[in-house]
């Protein structure tokens, strides 16, 4: 029964001998793959999310941020992108922007 796992591996054009090589061929890949898959590509990386604060301060001039009043009031009427955790509001930068094009 053993010797037919071997006979199967010579076969496929892989001897006894080479075995432990294939295997270091197939863990090096394995490593490669991992590396790979634990990259974050470039749009995830640049995702931001902006808490109120920096919202009125992104959306507002140097000297005069947004009111929180004014951007609560665009939340309750759905006029802006907003994603809500517990009682706290976020923005998307990304999705700000794309809002502020749109409207412009």
């Amino acid at each position: 029964m053993v010797e037919d796992k071997y006979k199967s591996f010579a076969m496929e054009g892989i001897t006894f001998e080479q075995l432990p090589g294939k295997v270091a061929e197939i863990d090096e890949k394995i490593d490669q793959l991992l590396h790979l898959m634990s990259i974050k590509p470039v749009e995830e990386e640049t995702e931001r999310w902006l808490t109120m604060e920096e919202l009125c301060q992104y959306l507002g001039s140097d000297s005069q941020p947004l009111s929180r009043n004014t951007v609560y009031g665009w939340v309750q009427t759905d006029r802006i992108p907003y994603k809500k955790k517990g009682k706290r509001l976020y923005f998307s930068k990304k999705e700000i922007d794309l809002w502020m094009k749109d409207a412009a």
